[in-house]
C-alpha cells in the first residue's frame, strides 16, 4: 500500500487517549520537539487501520525523520540530563556570585570543614564526659547498695 502524504494520522497517547487527526507536517513537528518519537504508535483510517510504531510503517519514518529523532527513553534522558546540567550551571553561577572566585569558594569549604571537625571533636568530648558521669553514677549506686546490704 502506498502512503499518501496528505493522510490524516492519529496518535495513541498515554492511557489510551487519542490525538488527531493531524497531517505529516504535524507529526514531523511533534517528532522534532520530542512530543513523539519513532516508537510512538500511530494509524490512519486507510492503509494503517491499526496502531503501529512510526518506525514500522514503510516510508513514514523516513519522511518524518529529522537528524535529531530519538526514542522516548533517549528523549527523556536528554531532557533529564539537560535539566541536571542547567541546574548544575545555575548552582555554579550562584556560588560564584556569592563567593566571587573559585579560590574564595574553596577557602569557604576549608573553613566549613574545619568548623565541622571542631564540632565533631566537641561532641566526642561531651560523649566521653557523659560516659564518665554514667560510670561514676554506676559505681556510687553499687557502693550504696553494698553499704545498705551490710
Amino acid at each position: 500500500a502506498s502512503h499518501v502524504h496528505g493522510k490524516q494520522w492519529y496518535q495513541r497517547r498515554v492511557h489510551g487517549a487519542t490525538r488527531g487527526p493531524m497531517d505529516e507536517a504535524a507529526l514531523r513537528q511533534a517528532l522534532g520537539d520530542d512530543t513523539i518519537t519513532i516508537d510512538t504508535f500511530v494509524w490512519n483510517q486507510s492503509d494503517v487501520p491499526d496502531p503501529q510504531r512510526i518506525s514500522s510503517i514503510p516510508g513514514l519514518a523516513e519522511r518524518l525523520r529529522r537528524s535529531g529523532h530519538r526514542t522516548h527513553t533517549q528523549a527523556a534522558a536528554l531532557r533529564t540530563g539537560t535539566r541536571t546540567e542547567e541546574m548544575n550551571q545555575a548552582a555554579a553561577r550562584a556560588l560564584l556570585a556569592q563567593y566571587g572566585s573559585q579560590e574564595e569558594f574553596e577557602a569557604a569549604i576549608r573553613a566549613a570543614e574545619a568548623e565541622v571537625l571542631a564540632k565533631r571533636n566537641e561532641l566526642m568530648r561531651q560523649q566521653v564526659m557523659i560516659r564518665l558521669y554514667e560510670s561514676t553514677l554506676a559505681h556510687q549506686e553499687a557502693a550504696e547498695a553494698a553499704e545498705a546490704a551490710q
